[in-house]
């Protein structure tokens, strides 16, 4: 897959297919891209996250079903069953500080919930406020997901209470 000036495309390196057609897509920058249960999720801080949608006949590209229309993240990604929206801003706001994640997906499957306030969910939140910077990207190591900032380096782990994930600075 590529994507680049409000197109996303696939490639078997002789054939080129627009899977955006029909779908409107902002020219955003600094696209980024991942593989969620069979599903690949894309991010270019303009728009919601897209998803290639494997399901249907022809697939095609589609909004991250749940994901607030509100919010835009600079980078989404996997982390065990659960997908994490980093650098947020929602509305007007941005802050460049904190990450959603979505709540624990079926295998095979999408989130169906990014809601952090639905006590039925494991979706939440966090603001990594205790060091100065942005937060850049992230990537799942093992049973970790390593958050990376401008000036620090954090790690979350899923924990087995209602705090779903625990978050600790990694101290050099």
């Amino acid at each position: 897959y590529y994507m680049g000036d409000g197109l996303i495309h696939s490639t078997d390196f002789t054939t080129d297919t627009d899977l955006s057609a029909g779908v409107s897509i902002s020219s955003g920058i600094n696209w980024d891209a991942s593989l969620f249960n069979q599903f690949p999720v894309m991010n270019n801080t303009a728009d919601v996250p897209w998803f290639y949608n494997i399901n249907t006949s022809p697939a095609d590209v589609e909004p991250l079903p749940a994901f607030d229309p509100n919010i835009r993240c600079n980078a989404i990604r996997p982390f065990r069953s659960f997908l994490v929206a980093l650098n947020i801003r929602e509305s007007a706001v941005h802050q460049d500080n904190r990450l959603i994640w979505s709540d624990s997906s079926d295998a095979g499957a999408l989130p169906a919930s990014w809601d952090i306030a639905d006590p039925n969910t494991l979706a939440g939140d966090a603001y990594l406020t205790s060091t100065r910077g942005e937060i850049i990207d992230g990537l799942q190591l093992r049973d970790l997901f390593v958050i990376y900032k401008t000036h620090a380096t954090y790690i979350m782990q899923l924990v087995s209470t209602r705090n779903v994930m625990r978050i600790q600075r990694i101290q050099l």
